[in-house]
């Protein structure tokens, strides 16, 4: 890792580091899971952290509105 200009820390610990960076820019699971040669979710969701900020602007698009209130109906 010397080679890389990281002075502490295990190549290990890089690949959490990117689980985490790949979360927040919104790239799948499933393809963070391939690129780290996993045989599974379960070791990537390990790590695969996604920031408050993130999880929050995911729900930006939905329509709460209508989501209570299904096609104009009144409420009782």
């Amino acid at each position: 890792m010397a080679g890389a200009g990281v002075k502490k820390g295990r190549i290990h610990s890089l690949r959490h580091s990117f689980c985490a960076f790949a979360a927040n820019r919104n790239i799948p699971a499933f393809k963070v899971m391939k690129i780290l040669g996993h045989g599974s979710l379960k070791a990537v969701l390990k790590y695969y952290h996604v920031s408050r900020e993130e999880l929050l602007s995911s729900l930006d698009g939905v329509d709460f509105i209508n989501l209570l209130n299904p096609k104009g109906k009144e409420a009782a």
